[in-house]
């Protein structure tokens, strides 16, 4: 009979398992039957798998682990400027399995702001695609991309890149209270901007208000400019004939040309202005155009006034002026060369009466060269004598002197030796019969003197004079020279192109 010594033993046991390995190539441990799709089963129901710990410092190089850099190789490393965690090495660094740490598709819960975040740790920017295709990306500077890979303009935060007829930005509110598209800027600059090279920079299509700009300060709620001499700063237009193309209301001004400033108005009322208590229009001494292409260039109405026109400077200006496309221009509240004008223009002074058939007609005012004043009435010879008194609100205007002498012109209504006048002065005058005759027959008379010079208090106290006894046919001011506004046929064909466009873009919607 054989004995085993243990070494004997031991050295059986070895050979029956490596037997075991090279006939199954699997091991099970605490199982006698492993997986079949593994080569190692552990099993256990209260122990786990320990992997082995190492200090990870650098994730880009293999060390500290030795012996070859097999891809695949997992570890847990325990560097706390690494992270914690389990890596595998993925043949050029070791590479995080994340558990909590990864954003689900399904959300997460739990994240801290300022500690969890969607990103990179590095200066790369963050792509968004479909498809495989890029639509949106987070640019390192923190800029926002969309459609495009780099902002058009370093100084934007946010560009949006439509290709044709797409819209590359809109926005929809659907409460009473809500906005579509809200811009803000609290400097003195824009809150937004719209720039189009042929088309329509900004456009706001709505059943109620298209688009909606307020200032709470000194701002403008709606600032429009153009650089180019066929351009236009703010252009609205309304295609219903007796529609509204530029509605403004305000408590105090609503429409103010500044001084130095124009402002141009075209259409088949090319301006509407309507103030229910204040001025439905205010232009203040600027330069405010308003060029017709069928009617009115400029139509206002209120209750009181329908346009009123002023301006602040002294001299040389006035409150309103009135031209047409010949020779024909009017001044109207004009002050130029000390003298105060109410109407001053070519043409002639005229007014409008009806025929004995209804049919209006003109009537035309005589005109002289110096500033008159006319009066009239009628008086009687008492024994070849009378005295005309004239009416002192008359005389209060008149001046009378050596060199501004009355003008008195007497028609006798019956049959006397003839009359001459005597004591003129500018309270009255003395007709007298001539050869001492004692007729007392009546007459009437018509007297004509020079316009006094008048004088009136500004607002600020002073006095101003305006010369009117002095003058025979002093200078003119001149017709201004028009500002020719006349759109062409293909300026008409682009209008009608926008307004198609945007019809259908309200259509869609």
């Amino acid at each position: 009979m054989k004995s085993f010594t243990p070494y004997l033993i031991s050295k059986s046991i070895l050979c029956l398992l490596f037997a075991g390995f090279t006939m199954h190539a699997q091991v099970g441990i605490n199982t006698t039957t492993p997986a079949g799709g593994s080569l190692l089963d552990v099993d256990s129901a209260n122990k786990g798998i320990l992997i082995p710990r190492i200090d990870i410092s650098n994730l880009n190089a293999i060390s500290p682990v030795t012996g070859g850099s097999t891809t695949s190789l997992l570890v847990y490393n325990t560097n706390s400027t690494t992270g914690p965690g389990y890596f595998y090495w993925n043949g050029s660094r070791w590479v995080r399995i994340d558990g909590e740490n990864d954003w689900k598709l399904t959300g997460n819960a739990g994240t801290t702001v300022g500690t969890n975040f969607l990103g990179t740790t590095d200066g790369v920017d963050v792509v968004l695609a479909t498809n495989g295709s890029e639509n949106m990306r987070l640019v390192n500077g923190g800029q926002v991309t969309v459609n495009t890979t780099t902002p058009l303009f370093s100084v934007d935060r946010f560009t949006s890149v439509g290709a044709t007829n797409e819209s590359a930005i809109n926005g929809y509110s659907s409460g009473s209270s809500g906005i579509g598209v809200y811009g803000e800027n609290s400097t003195d600059s824009d809150g937004v901007v719209g720039v189009s090279s042929t088309g329509i920079g900004t456009v706001g299509v709505s059943n109620a208000v298209g688009v909606l700009a307020q200032t709470a300060s000194n701002g403008y709620g709606v600032y429009g400019y153009a650089s180019d001499a066929s351009g236009y700063a703010g252009r609205f237009r309304n295609t219903d004939a007796s529609g509204i193309s530029m509605a403004v209301t305000g408590q105090g001004n609503p429409f103010l040309a500044y001084i130095g400033s124009s402002a141009t108005f075209y259409g088949y009322n090319g301006l509407v202005a309507i103030g229910d208590i204040g001025q439905g229009l205010s232009a203040s001494g600027g330069d405010l155009t308003a060029s017709y292409i069928a009617d009115e260039g400029v139509f206002g109405y209120g209750p009181d006034l329908g346009v009123v026109g002023y301006s602040d400077n002294s001299n040389n200006a006035g409150g309103g002026y009135f031209d047409n496309n010949a020779s024909a221009y009017a001044y109207i509240g004009y002050r130029t060369m000390g003298t105060n004008y109410k109407v001053l223009g070519s043409g002639t002074m005229s007014t409008i009466v009806k025929d004995t058939n209804s049919k209006p007609v003109i009537m035309f005012a005589p005109e002289a060269p110096e500033v008159f004043f006319q009066d009239y009435g009628t008086g009687r010879l008492t024994n070849g004598v009378a005295y005309i008194k004239i009416d002192p609100t008359f005389a209060n205007n008149i001046r009378v002197d050596k060199n501004h002498p009355l003008k008195v012109f007497v028609q006798l209504e019956g049959d006397c030796n003839g009359v001459f006048v005597t004591d003129k002065s500018a309270n009255g005058f003395t007709v007298k019969e001539l050869q001492g005759g004692n007729s007392n027959v009546p007459f009437t008379w018509t007297i004509t003197a020079n316009r006094a010079d008048e004088v009136t208090t500004l607002k600020d106290g002073s006095p101003e004079i305006s010369i009117y006894s002095t003058l025979r046919f002093p200078d003119a001011p001149p017709q201004l020279v028009k500002k020719e506004f006349k759109k062409s046929s293909a300026a008409y064909a682009e209008e009608n192109s926008r307004l198609q466009y945007v019809q259908k873009k309200k259509g869609q919607k």
